[in-house]
C-alpha cells in the first residue's frame, strides 16, 4: 500500500521486500516507528550511530558469517524494545544484502 510504501521508504530494499510479504499491521508500525527513530535521533540513537560507525571503520563488520542462501542471520535473544534495531538492521542489511532477523523477549510487545 501507499501507507506501507512512505513507512518502509527509511529501510533498504533487502528489508522493504520481507516487508511486502509480511504487510502486517504490526510490521507498518513497526517501519514507521524506525523511520520515525532514524529521522530525527535522540541522544541513544546517536550512541548507536557512532558504535555502529566505529565498529565498521575498526573492521568488526568484514567477513560475517552468512548462511547458505547468503544471507546474514542475526539473533537477538532477549530484544526487549530492541531500540538499536531502527540503525543496526537497515546498515547490516546493506551491508549484506539480505539479513534474517530472529529477535524474542520473555515480555510481550505491543508491535
Amino acid at each position: 500500500s501507499a501507507a506501507q510504501g512512505q513507512a518502509c521508504k527509511a529501510l533498504p530494499a533487502a528489508v522493504q521486500h520481507v516487508s511486502s510479504a509480511a504487510s502486517s499491521s504490526a510490521f507498518q508500525a513497526t517501519a514507521s516507528w524506525a523511520a520515525q527513530r532514524q529521522s530525527a535521533p535522540d541522544e541513544r540513537d546517536k550512541a548507536y550511530v557512532a558504535l555502529i560507525k566505529a565498529l565498521q571503520s575498526w573492521g568488526f563488520f568484514t567477513r560475517l558469517p552468512v548462511d547458505s542462501m547468503g544471507r546474514l542471520v542475526l539473533s537477538v535473544p532477549f530484544c526487549q524494545e530492541f531500540q538499536e534495531a531502527p540503525h543496526l538492521l537497515p546498515f547490516l542489511a546493506e551491508l549484506s544484502g539480505a539479513l534474517t532477523v530472529q529477535g524474542c523477549d520473555v515480555i510481550d510487545q505491543p508491535y
